[in-house]
């Protein structure tokens, strides 16, 4: 008896050995940022080429700042979702399809604003009576999103087209805090 109950014993052991695992499903995580015990880490900055200083754009040899940044998604011209620069000589809009998270985006070319990994960048520049200029299509833009509302924009070599004036190519930065 003892010998039929250790040859039992170990056939159980053996067959259970054997038992076919269940697999390990992996989903996958939509979000990077976001791990699958819940915390959420920001993304990694973005880092223009360019050290542009804040709030500042450069218009032919003259610097022009602005004492005002905001965000809005009212009364914009071609996205739902606008970081904007007011200055005494200078308005600068960058509106995109919806608010972004950090990462690169490229100037839209046409006047309707749907791909959501573009911006169009336009505004009015220069002294007195101002001249109302837009961005070329395909030129970068990087986006940090700082948080609780908070971006800083930039963007290096952005080449702005006007129909009132000659072109001019700039660097710049919109950061609101």
């Amino acid at each position: 008896m003892k010998t039929l109950f250790s040859i039992l014993l170990v056939t159980v052991t053996l067959f259970s050995s054997c038992k076919k695992k269940e697999p390990v499903v992996v989903e996958p995580i939509d979000n990077p940022s976001t791990t699958n015990s819940g915390n959420t880490n920001p993304p990694a900055p973005v880092t223009a080429p360019c050290n542009p200083d804040t709030n500042k754009i450069k218009y032919g040899g003259f610097t022009l700042t602005y004492t005002y940044v905001g965000t809005t998604t009212n009364g914009l011209s071609y996205g739902n979702w606008g970081i904007f620069g007011n200055g005494s000589n200078s308005d600068l809009y960058i509106e995109f399809v919806a608010a972004p998270s950090t990462g690169m985006y490229f100037t839209n070319s046409s006047s309707s604003l749907t791909d959501p990994k573009k911006c169009q960048v336009y505004g009015i520049f220069g002294f007195s009576l101002g001249q109302s200029y837009t961005a070329v299509g395909g030129d970068s833009v990087y986006v940090n999103d700082l948080g609780n509302g908070n971006y800083s924009v930039s963007f290096c070599s952005l080449t702005f087209n006007s129909s009132q004036a000659g072109p001019f190519t700039s660097h710049g930065n919109l950061t609101k805090k």
